[in-house]
């Protein structure tokens, strides 16, 4: 038998579960194989193709060109999905064959069935070497789009899992037909990812519609649905907000949750300890997300969990490497559950569940490096003026020199704005003999204490530091440390006597101590030196006449803030700063609050944030009354930010926190705060689109007098996700109402 070898373009196809179709119903699987026969025939005839053998449902033949096996492959595919529509498969490559008569064997004839069996019904799929041959003729685009243009009805195209390819000849395909796209078709992908595709240009021109991570989360009515009914559970509306804002609405963190709630007892708990290392939250992200990353990437992935926030140069020095903007945009791209915190796409953060996997799998895999990557988070931190950053991450890296060195330079801004409780939690962390030969910070401890109102606590702190003291030399004139002293600021070390004095007549006149508190007034201002005005001018001033200036000036600014002279109200704002002074009365809505609820207004979102993490706010705190006003502020920045940014999660932290803060204000009798609460969660349903009024009852307000006398028809509206929110039948700025 003669043999000869030749080039060419080999076709095989056949018919996507023929065999069981046959087992079934043999006329209709005859009928389908003689559709098939006709189409193939025909096709081959008319692109110059040779048929080599019928196998049952499959064919084999061969071209002289790849390009005319491809348009033959186009073409029966086309005529093979007109109805009634036949499942078939076609693959095709090109190369050295062993031709005898009508036998052909080789490698190139392998390869070319085995892509046929992998194609998937619909579909011609083509090797690499068929694709550079081809890849050049328009021709073959053209006569594709021509064929589907003449399709009649409306039809889909639906492309899922599009994540997984990574073949450039595929997205040139796909961008070239989305670039004549034929008007009745639509073509939809599914993808975790951001495809490379035109999608910028697609957006400009309105031919694009796009549902990303946020549009899939859970609503809160959604995820009490889906746990209660689709689960089994029986949640109360408090557990689910609280399961909601751990998961930030994910919808598989939701029933991964619920799978592990199944059989439990304690189910709140559950909740308030869950998080990313749940065993099934762990084995989903780990296997789905961290083992599928590139070694630099995963690294990165754990060495960055230790922060709260990311952002470029501050990876950068945690991890060693030089890309860490480059990867974090890419997380971002690939929803690698990687939020933006800004829009100009600075600063991101973990999605809080992932960060909880991540740095389980850094303590497990690395926990050596834990204590370092802080140290190094701390210093870059501080370099960047960030102290309270700067002192979390010096903390738990157990680096309490440093520590306490940032909590002392940290002090004179805390005391400003008489707000210790964040700074009093960093300073008793410390070891306490790390305290005591520390006099500067010793003295701002107390002062903290006396500002919560621990007075005797606070005085045995200021004994300790005059018992050290009293060996020493004027520090007024010397302010070096002796040897067994630790001083990092020494303008305040050198303010340490009318400091103490300070807090001496503090002292007295929350005891009644009248002669005490003039005699350390007194001693105060003599120790003061003759040029330091200001200091002199405020131990100087009246109190009472100071404390109703100060009032006076914030309702100046409240006026101005109703009648919409934002810039007049800050510069009152501004004014009263300069005139409050310590006393013994907590202040309940601090200066710096206010002024974040002016910035909100103005659009100045940016340092409203800053001011949220000056403060080291969270939803995760715990609630006091002290410090209530700051976070009905936070709420406000969380709503206002899920509405500059709508990629954020911040309105289910938001609704989260208003929740708890609502049940507080309520149980502690604070009628004020708790109708700006409801007013607050009237806004976060509307920054959702959730304005539509549900079957539930209107009900007027219990006590309109309570209310403040403002709104007699002050009313509750219950809303269609069981939520109630309040609403006024006058006209009244809510803002402003309460303060």
């Amino acid at each position: 038998m003669s043999r000869s070898r030749q080039l060419a373009a080999i076709m095989f196809t056949d018919i996507v579960g023929y065999t069981a179709l046959m087992q079934q119903n043999e006329k209709e699987a005859i009928q389908v194989r003689d559709k098939h026969r006709l189409i193939f025939n025909s096709s081959t005839e008319k692109y110059k193709g040779r048929i080599l053998q019928y196998y049952g449902d499959g064919t084999l033949s061969i071209f002289d060109s790849a390009i005319d096996a491809v348009k033959c492959g186009i073409e029966m595919q086309l005529g093979f999905q007109k109805d009634p529509s036949i499942p078939v498969r076609i693959g095709i490559h090109t190369g050295d064959i062993i031709f005898s008569e009508e036998e052909i064997i080789g490698d190139s004839v392998n390869v070319a069935s085995r892509l046929e069996s992998l194609a998937v019904s619909g579909s011609v799929f083509i090797s690499d070497k068929v694709y550079d041959e081809i890849k050049n003729q328009g021709s073959i685009k053209t006569s594709l789009l021509n064929e589907i243009t003449s399709i009649p009805d409306n039809f889909t195209l639906v492309l899922d899992d599009y994540h997984v390819i990574d073949a450039k000849p595929v997205e040139n395909a796909l961008t070239f037909l989305l670039d004549h796209l034929p008007p009745k078709m639509h073509l939809v992908i599914t993808t975790r990812e951001d495809p490379d595709l035109p999608l910028s240009r697609l957006r400009v021109r309105g031919q694009l519609t796009e549902l990303g991570a946020t549009d899939l989360r859970f609503t809160p009515s959604e995820a009490a649905g889906f746990l209660n009914q689709v689960m089994g559970l029986n949640l109360s509306a408090e557990d689910i907000a609280a399961l909601e804002t751990r998961t930030e609405g994910w919808v598989a963190g939701l029933q991964l949750a619920a799978l592990s709630m199944q059989g439990r007892d304690d189910i709140p708990g559950f909740i308030r300890s869950f998080a990313g290392d749940d065993r099934y939250i762990a084995d989903y992200l780990v296997e789905e997300v961290l083992q599928r990353q590139p070694d630099h990437v995963r690294s990165f992935l754990l060495q960055t969990s230790i922060l709260d926030r990311l952002s470029g140069p501050l990876c950068n020095v945690v991890t060693g490497q030089e890309d860490g903007r480059k990867i974090l945009e890419a997380l971002e791209r690939g929803n690698l559950f990687v939020v933006s915190l800004d829009d100009k796409r600075q600063w991101y953060r973990y999605h809080h569940l992932f960060a909880g996997v991540l740095h389980a799998r850094l303590t497990e895999e690395q926990p050596e490096r834990v204590l370092t990557l802080h140290r190094q988070a701390s210093e870059w931190y501080e370099q960047n003026g960030l102290l309270a950053d700067a002192i979390r991450h010096a903390l738990a890296a157990e680096d309490f020199e440093q520590a306490a060195d940032l909590i002392e330079l940290a002090w004179p801004e805390t005391d400003r704005y008489v707000q210790s409780a964040p700074w009093l939690g960093w300073v008793m962390a410390l070891p306490d003999e790390l305290v005591r030969v520390r006099p500067v910070l010793n003295v701002s401890y107390a002062w903290a204490l006396l500002d919560i109102g621990e007075m005797e606590a606070g005085e045995a702190r200021l004994q300790e530091v005059e018992e050290l003291l009293e060996t020493t030399e004027d520090i007024s004139e010397k302010p070096e440390a002796p040897p067994r002293m630790v001083i990092v600021d020494k303008e305040q070390f050198r303010l340490l006597p009318a400091t103490i004095a300070s807090a001496r007549a503090y002292l007295a006149g929350t005891f009644g101590d009248v002669a005490g508190t003039i005699k350390y007034t007194l001693q105060n201002i003599d120790l003061l030196s003759e040029d330091d005005h200001y200091r002199r001018e405020e131990a100087n001033e009246n109190s009472p006449f100071q404390l109703w200036q100060y009032r006076f000036t914030l309702a100046q600014a409240q006026v101005k803030e109703d009648q919409g002279n934002l810039d007049g109200a800050l510069d009152l704002l501004n004014k009263a700063e300069r005139l409050y002074y310590r006393n013994v009365v907590p202040e309940m809505r601090p200066l710096a609050a206010l002024k974040t609820q002016v910035w909100i207004k103005q659009g100045k979102l940016n340092k409203a944030l800053d001011w949220a993490r000056e403060r080291g706010l969270s939803v995760d705190d715990d609630l006091s009354y002290l410090r209530e006003f700051e976070h009905i502020t936070l709420g406000r920045v969380l709503i206002a930010g899920y509405k500059s940014n709508r990629a954020d999660c911040s309105i289910l932290e938001a609704m989260g926190l208003l929740e708890r803060l609502l049940k507080a204000a309520e149980e502690g009798g604070r009628i004020g705060n708790a109708i700006e609460i409801l007013v607050m969660q009237a806004l976060a349903h509307e920054a959702q689109g959730n304005i539509r009024p549900g079957p539930g009852t209107t009900e007027a307000c219990p006590d309109p007098g309570r209310a403040g006398g403002l709104c007699p028809n002050l009313c509750g509206r219950r809303y269609s996700d069981g939520s109630t929110i309040v609403r006024s039948c006058c006209s009244w700025d809510y803002a402003g109402l309460y303060r």
